[in-house]
């Protein structure tokens, strides 16, 4: 635990640094102050990059990183002393710095002590520019929102040729924060405080007879859809807020009455049984101490007794409880010195069914005259040989799958529910209405009419998959799941969406929470008995019995709801208890070790095995990490 805690503490200091625009490592942190980047867009539409960034290393560095998420070529890195950017310099004369590239994450080789250095990128960037028969379009994000450093201040500075001169329009996509300028055939972005997480992403619009050595991309006439579109991205981040705003009352409304509505629905639901006024729970718990234990597992489960530990254990006392087998505590086979139980098939007992004969053939074997079976022979045996293991594992979960499909079609296990019809009518109201707050927040938020059409119809396919299985809770957690995600994506964060996203999540995990079947009200009972009777055996406090028949089946409810331990010691402290053989209550006559054998913790069935593969985290100084941005090692 104290591990774990320097672990974690370790961990969040390591991020909160990482976002902060340094990098934590032997005590060594580095500054980026500046980064100007030219940008020269030739005939053939290839950028020309010339990118200059200025450090502040506190500590010994190794050298540089700089990840681009574009299409490079011809990268070199280049130390200088001067601070100007000159766009025409010649590196003439100038040393290349070792570079090596993994993944598009270029390390630049170059030694770093408590000082402060320049560096010089240099580099291709192609097949960004799409060129239609009116206009070219740019969009390269030299340092998106994926990256995790600071930069200070990010100047970057585009030059077209005389063709594109006052015909250039420009868009901030990235951080609003930011200033753009177009001069005659220059553009120039411009933000004073770059910090992680921002993006610096800029479209330009510009004459196709700037390019002429470009091949067209597609062959029509895309600028004036290009422009209205982005005045129209442009308008409705204006506005953004203010219509979040006229919303935001409403959705208020709605998400406490969703929320209280959700409440009720849960705590009202017909599977929540009601005893009556003078209907104490406590006196009801005999009718669950009767109850079949195979069942009681089953619908404790809500009908996935496979998931639970106990399923063959409840089996076992099943039959012993309709007197089919009986049951023994012996010698251990693998260990003299220890004892487990031995189970043994009552041949004359009639009343048996599929169900039954499978574990018979399964588990039970000929031995001296007699059907026997011993419990620790499904018990993983951590001393035994791998491929034996292997072997038993695959032996009991083919034969344990199948037995619980003859589980599941038992006729006395079936009819015990039925579709609830309010969840299917509030399940399509939820989906109707989860859509329609999707389709406004995304219908004003700041994205192009193609993101607009892809979100609408993608959500509109899902939402009417929802429709049409409004029962299936994999159905709606994907729905929900998809929709948080998209509108997450396709929106701008505001404090205003808090309530839009409230109504959806409520909506989701209430549908999720809220069962789709309506039970038998005695299996509601038994449900609701299950629960109580599982608070008294944590509790220690579950009736205790004179009589050793109704302890003995009491022993039986623990070891079905996996308390056997708890109520095992509550036995022994409460009863004293002589050692007998009691072919009647085999479990009463030792509790103690009664309850040792089928608890959860120590039943580990060759079911449960799972492989382990070791593997490591590597975690690097490299803040970029594949992403676009930059760094230092």
């Amino acid at each position: 635990m104290k591990r774990a805690l320097v672990f974690s503490s370790g961990l969040l200091t390591l991020l909160f640094f990482c976002m902060s625009g340094h990098v934590l490592a032997e005590d060594k942190t580095y500054d980026i102050e500046h980064v100007d980047i030219h940008v020269e867009v030739n005939e053939e539409g290839i950028l020309h990059v010339s990118e200059r960034s200025t450090f502040t290393f506190d500590g010994k560095f190794n050298g540089t990183e700089r990840s681009i998420l574009a299409d490079v070529d011809h990268f070199k890195a280049y130390e200088i002393e001067d601070s100007i950017n000159d766009p025409n310099r010649s590196t003439e004369g100038l040393e290349e710095l070792k570079t090596e590239n993994k993944e598009d994450l270029y390390r630049i080789y170059m030694s770093a002590e408590d000082e402060q250095k320049t560096v010089l990128y240099t580099y291709d960037i192609k097949n960004e520019v799409k060129k239609y028969t009116d206009v070219a379009d740019l969009m390269v994000d030299f340092y998106p929102s994926s990256d995790e450093v600071d930069l200070g201040t990010l100047t970057i500075t585009w030059e077209f040729g005389s063709e594109a001169e006052n015909a250039i329009h420009a868009f901030i996509r990235g951080d609003q924060q930011g200033t753009v300028e177009v001069n005659g055939s220059e553009v120039v972005y411009q933000h004073h405080q770059f910090e992680s997480g921002m993006s610096s992403e800029v479209r330009l619009v510009f004459p196709a007879k700037a390019i002429p050595n470009m091949a067209l991309t597609k062959d029509k006439s895309m600028g004036k859809e290009i422009i209205q579109d982005e005045q129209l991205i442009l308008e409705k981040r204006d506005k953004y807020e203010d219509r979040l705003g006229n919303l935001m009352p409403i959705a208020m409304i709605v998400w406490i009455i969703l929320i209280g509505g959700m409440i009720w629905w849960y705590v009202n639901h017909p599977n929540n049984y009601k005893f009556g006024k003078n209907d104490e729970p406590i006196k009801q718990l005999p009718f669950l101490e009767e109850t079949d234990p195979l069942f009681v597992s089953y619908i404790h489960a809500r009908g996935y007794v496979s998931q639970m530990q106990t399923g063959i254990i409840s089996a076992l006392l099943s039959l012993k409880r309709r007197g089919i087998i009986s049951m023994e505590e012996i010698p251990s086979k693998k260990d003299t010195d220890t004892m487990t139980f031995g189970f043994y098939w009552d041949k004359a007992k009639k009343g048996i069914d599929e169900v039954d004969t499978h574990l018979r053939r399964w588990l039970f074997k000929e031995e001296n005259e007699q059907e026997q079976f011993i419990f620790e022979s499904i018990i993983v045996d951590e001393d035994e040989d791998k491929d034996i293991q292997k072997e038993k594992q695959e032996d009991f979960t083919t034969h344990y799958n199948e037995w619980m499909e003859l589980v599941k079609h038992r006729k006395a296990f079936s009819g015990w529910y039925e579709p609830y019809r309010p969840f299917k009518y509030v399940s399509i109201l939820l989906t109707i209405l989860t859509f329609g707050l999707f389709y406004y927040i995304v219908s004003i938020s700041a994205i192009t009419s193609g993101a607009f059409q892809l979100a609408v119809v993608g959500m509109s396919i899902l939402g009417i998959v929802s429709v049409i299985w409004s029962r299936n809770k994999w159905v709606l957690s994907a729905y929900y799941a998809v929709l948080i995600i998209t509108l997450l994506i396709v929106s701008t964060w505001s404090m205003q969406l808090l309530p839009i996203l409230g109504i959806i999540i409520v909506s989701g995990a209430g549908l999720l929470i809220v069962s789709s079947r309506k039970w038998d009200q005695e299996v509601a009972k038994l449900v609701s008995l299950s629960k109580i009777a599982l608070k008294f055996f944590k509790q220690k406090e579950y009736p205790v019995a004179e009589d050793e028949i109704k302890n003995e089946r009491r022993l039986e409810l623990a070891i079905t709801l996996g308390m056997s331990k708890e109520f095992a010691d509550q036995i022994g402290k409460q009863l004293t208890i002589e050692k007998m053989q009691s072919m009647n209550t085999p479990l009463l006559n030792n509790p103690s070790f009664a309850g040792h054998v089928f608890h959860p913790s120590n039943v580990i069935f060759y079911t449960a095995m799972s492989s382990s593969s070791s593997s490591s985290t590597s975690i690097g100084s490299s803040p970029t990490g594949g992403s676009g941005g930059a760094g230092a090692f």
